[in-house]
């Protein structure tokens, strides 16, 4: 009887742990201009949100950074969660994001272009690439494999960019949001940004 107890109340605690983990869980779906006249503020959805909430993760550039856009603020309700900065200042080809405890970086493949990068997260290599069919699309791969891909709204107008990740990996980055912000990141600021604040 007593063996019996101790297996029922296991079994609900991790059941109530399940449920727990499956309303807590959810990954970034996309990021979104806070205000159209403005490419240096974004807010930044999750899967289980609709764009009446208030978003749960800011990017803001860095007040130090308005000449050259360098460095940029990751928030969380007030609390500062990450920052992503270029490793030199005056260039623009390796880029590394610092988000709760984890170093990702982002180097370009080829010098001056801008549509292809290899990446570096926790021992394993990725690549970003834009489509060559689809203007507005990119696509996350992992040794050729496709793990999350991105959409723009407009091509010219890039306020807006949508994830839509592959069945087999969307486990992998639940409540792990290092890695697709980032590369939706690089997507805004080479489709976007820069024209913009020029």
């Amino acid at each position: 009887m007593q063996i019996l107890m101790i297996y029922r109340s296991n079994f609900i605690a991790a059941v109530i742990l399940f449920m727990q983990w499956s309303v807590h869980a959810q990954v970034i779906s996309d990021f979104h201009v806070r205000y159209s006249d403005d490419p240096f503020s974004w807010d930044i959805y999750t899967d289980d949100q609709d764009d009446e909430e208030k978003p749960k993760i800011f990017l803001d550039l860095n007040a130090l950074a308005i000449d050259d856009l360098y460095l940029w603020d990751i928030s969380s309700d007030d609390n500062g969660i990450g920052e992503l900065r270029r490793k030199w200042r005056e260039k623009d080809d390796l880029w590394q994001l610092n988000y709760e405890g984890s170093l990702i970086t982002a180097r370009l493949k080829w010098r001056g272009d801008y549509t292809q990068w290899t990446m570096q997260y926790e021992g394993s290599t990725y690549t970003l690439r834009k489509n060559r069919k689809r203007k507005d699309g990119w696509t996350l791969s992992d040794n050729r494999k496709a793990i999350i891909h991105y959409f723009g709204d407009r091509f010219d107008q890039y306020t807006d960019v949508y994830l839509e990740y592959e069945d087999q990996y969307y486990d992998d980055f639940l409540e792990n949001h290092g890695l697709p912000l980032f590369t939706s990141f690089l997507i805004l600021y080479h489709e976007y940004i820069i024209d913009q604040a020029r």
